[in-house]
């Protein structure tokens, strides 16, 4: 990890985008296989859909992801400049010293902050003069797969990746490990969002603070209507916004 920070920009770029593609072949592949071929008769009542996406549709999703894995890289090339001229501080001395109330204070930030970007972003993308020539390619999937979690145009890819930039400025002094931690989950989420199980049981769904998380199910209902359910952690923004839309 720490020759991906302490190398050139270019090795933290390859580096990165190698590491990113690795992860998204064993977490997207793995949630899928584990969903339709482990799990599919034990939890067959959570599954969203009965039958596994097409394989078309799957290979159309790798194509897609494998062309926006070299752009999200970028963001290791943007760190590894804009640190070392000065714009950011992001942290890469030891963890042990940074601390872990202060890591826990900026991942709870990332969380709230990536999921306000996200909704007014993909909400944005929405609309028809925009969704045609950006959005459309993740919403050629009305029934996705895991492997549709980074299935976008290559400039949605570019609105989505410049959240990196904008988190990493406001709040400085972040440490390396807690932004890796946090994409790292938000890439979690992100597949298991497109998997096609509902992965949160009926009682924390319909629960008090459960009611306010996004799930599988609100963005199963998006993909297959282009509408509402914009949000990407939580409904927070849905409700609030009347965008809301169950199904």
């Amino acid at each position: 990890m720490d020759s991906m920070v302490h190398g050139s920009a270019w090795e933290t770029f390859w580096l990165f985008s190698l590491a990113m593609g690795i992860r998204y072949w064993v977490i997207a592949g793995g949630l899928h296989l584990l969903v339709w071929y482990g799990l599919r008769n034990r939890f067959a009542s959570a599954l969203i859909r009965p039958n596994p996406p097409a394989f078309s549709t799957m290979k159309r999703e790798m194509f897609w992801s494998m062309l926006a894995i070299p752009v999200f890289g970028s963001t290791a090339f943007f760190l590894h400049w804009s640190n070392g001229i000065g714009l950011t501080s992001v942290d890469i001395g030891s963890f042990a010293d940074h601390g872990w109330v202060k890591a826990a204070f900026y991942f709870v930030a990332l969380i709230l902050m990536h999921d306000t970007y996200f909704y007014w972003v993909h909400r944005w993308m929405h609309h028809p003069a925009v969704f045609k020539r950006v959005h459309k390619v993740h919403h050629l999937s009305n029934y996705p797969s895991a492997f549709a979690a980074y299935s976008f145009h290559p400039l949605e890819t570019v609105i989505e990746m410049m959240f990196f930039p904008l988190a990493i400025v406001l709040l400085p002094g972040v440490h390396f490990y807690t932004v890796v931690a946090f994409f790292s989950f938000d890439f979690f989420i992100n597949t298991l969002a497109h998997t096609g199980i509902e992965y949160m049981s009926a009682s924390v769904r319909e629960s008090r603070w459960g009611r306010w998380l996004n799930t599988a199910t609100l963005h199963s209902h998006h993909h297959a209507n282009s509408q509402g359910n914009y949000g990407f952690f939580f409904s927070f923004w849905d409700r609030v916004c009347g965008t809301l839309r169950p199904g």
